[in-house]
Formats: structure tokens, sequence, C-alpha cells
């Protein structure tokens, strides 16, 4: 056998060694390097390509990502100019999958500047990818050249969330403990609903929730009577955060005002139950937080029973009738009872009213 063809098996044997060397190390690599995940909407880095003699070809580095995000998303990876310029002749090598060992090769091909996108990875799918460089006729070992990588897709499609307060309304005078109310929502989740008296600190009240609304018991007996401004603010799972307009009211906590009944109601739910539900005003025509109200109540069989209950942010006590029976009931409020404020029953619009369960 002529000694040029010997020769020259002999380099093919030592190209293919250093090439399968070449795919162990990638494949090393693949195992110990730790998973990133999808952050920001673009990720970009530089590699550096170190070319040893007899060499077919040189691994840029390995990186992994997982779509985190709870919908698919289009990725797409840049391979941008070597430096310095025609150092190494580029065979871009993208390998995509989704359980980090069947890849799929949606781009190869010897060029310089390139790019491939990998549409739809699924949440929970990974994407895996590396580069690899063919040295040029002219490459000398030891020659280095570095090339950049940058993967990007799009921003979540999440809207921002919505929040306001909506209660108490600007301009409404309060006093004693009063439920200051605010409404958020986002088309994913929120996660966070805050609160802050006069720019202060901001008050996480997210764990408050009554199936509509996020409230917080203010004590207005803690800041001065007067002015003051509340800010609420939302934020949710894509830690957008929305604030809302802000209200000021006006705390009376000075003692001498009066108060009386504004309005008695009732709203029965079938045969479960029936609320009597009596509305303390003072005189300033501003609802009453904490007000005790006496009532008797006159059952359709003719007996009396005297109950009591407080009123709420808005102002109402109510006071609940379980199973009630049929007839009619006669509620007449006796005595309104205040930490500051003194009850006027020849202000009251109603003293007494009565509702038929039928």
């Amino acid at each position: 056998m002529p000694s040029s063809v010997r020769a020259a098996g002999k380099l093919r044997k030592k190209a293919f060694a250093a090439l399968e060397i070449s795919m162990l190390i990638v494949s090393i690599w693949l195992v110990l390097l730790p998973h990133s995940t999808f952050g920001a909407n673009q990720t970009t880095w530089t590699d550096t390509f170190k070319l040893y003699k007899d060499a077919i070809s040189v691994y840029a580095d390995i990186r992994t990502f997982r779509n985190n995000e709870t919908f698919p998303v289009d990725v797409t990876v840049q391979l941008k100019s070597p430096t310095p310029p025609g150092s190494i002749r580029i065979l871009e090598y993208y390998k995509l999958s989704a359980n980090g060992t069947n890849f799929v090769i949606i781009s190869e091909g010897k060029v310089v500047l390139s790019g491939a996108t990998y549409y739809g990875l699924k949440p929970g799918e990974k994407l895996c990818f590396t580069v690899e460089a063919k040295p040029t006729n002219s490459a000398k070992e030891g020659d280095t050249a570095t090339v950049q990588v940058e993967i990007s897709y799009p921003q979540p499609s999440d809207n921002p969330p919505t929040c306001s307060i909506v209660d108490p309304a600007n301009g409404q005078t309060l006093s004693g403990v009063y439920r200051v109310k605010v409404s958020a929502t986002d088309d994913k989740q929120v996660t966070k609903v805050e609160l802050s008296i006069d720019s202060g600190s901001w008050i996480d009240i997210t764990g408050n929730f009554d199936g509509t609304y996020y409230y917080y018991d203010w004590d207005t007996t803690t800041v001065p009577d007067g002015s003051h401004t509340l800010d609420a603010r939302a934020t949710d799972n894509a830690l957008q955060t929305t604030y809302a307009s802000q209200v000021s009211v006006t705390v009376d906590n000075i003692l001498g005002g009066t108060m009386h009944v504004e309005s008695i109601n009732f709203k029965q739910k079938g045969p479960t139950w029936l609320d009597i539900m009596v509305t303390i005003y003072d005189d300033a025509g501003s609802s009453v937080t904490g007000a005790t109200v006496y009532m008797d109540i006159t059952y359709p069989g003719g007996s009396v029973l005297s109950v009591s209950a407080v009123t709420n942010g808005n102002g109402i006590a109510t006071y609940q009738i379980n199973r009630p029976a049929k007839g009619t009931y006669t509620v007449t409020v006796t005595n309104v009872t205040h930490a500051t404020l003194t009850y006027d029953p020849d202000a009251n619009k109603e003293t007494t009213d009565s509702y038929t369960v039928t």
C-alpha cells in the first residue's frame, strides 16, 4: 500500500477520534451544567473557541433553558459575528428537545451569520443547543475566536392588574373604626394588595378578602382629626403593579356630634334567613362606624325580642333571623350609643318599620 494512502488513513482515524472526543465532552457538559430559566425576554453571551492540532471541529458551550411560562413561546437563537471576522467558518448546530436527550436539529449549514426559531416551546419543555465551529485551513493550533450568541422570546401576554379604592368615597368624613375596601383584579392572578395611609409604609392586606373586596379596618382614632389620604396598589404574578387613584377623607372624632337612624331595611333569602339592617348617619350626613343599635323586634306571634347590633364601615347594623316564620316582623329602634357621638332620636328619618315573610 502506498505510504500516502496509509498516511491519509491515519489522518482520517485521528480526525474521527477527535470528533468522538468532542462529542463526548458535549454530552458531559449537558449533564453537569445547571439549567437556566426564562427571565428577561433576551439573553446574550459570548463563547470562545480554542483550536487544537488535527481537530476537525470545536464546540462552544452548551446552554439549556426551560420554559417556565404558562403558555408556549417562540424562541429565536441568533448567531452573531465571530471575532475576528473570518477567523473561523461557522457550522451552526441548534439542538432543541423536550426531554433533554432526543435532540432535533432545526438548522445546519456553513454560514457566518445565521439565526433560527423554534416555534411553540411548551411549558416545562427544555431548549438545549451548542455551536460547532470548523477551523479554516489557515488556522493554527492555539488560535481562538469568539462568537456571540443571543436567545430571545416574546414577553408574556399579561395585562396589568386593576386597582381602586371603592370605600370610602373621596371627600367622605370618617370616625371610629372604618373598613376601607379595595377592588383589585387581574387577567391571571393578583398576588399582593397593599394600602398606604398618609403616604406612609405599605400595609399588606392581601389576606383580608371578603369574597369581593380586599379590606382594612382603620381605627381613625389613631390619627389626628382633619384631612388624610389613602393610597392602594395591586401586583400580579408577572410583577406588574397598578396604583389606585388617591382618596382624600376627613377624620372627625371630636366629641359633641350627633347621630340618628337614617333607614331601616330588610333582606330575605327565601326560608333561610331574614336580615334587619339599620343605617346610622351623623349630623354631617356621613355613615357612622362602631355605633351600637338597640332594637325591639315584634314577631308574628306577638312576642318581643330585644337585640343589638354594631354598625360596620357603611354605618349599617345587621341582625339576622334564621329560618323566619311566616308573618309580619316589626322593628323599633329604642336607642343608639357611640363612643363620641350622641343619639338624637328627633333627627331619625325612620324609627320603626315592618316586613312580612310570606
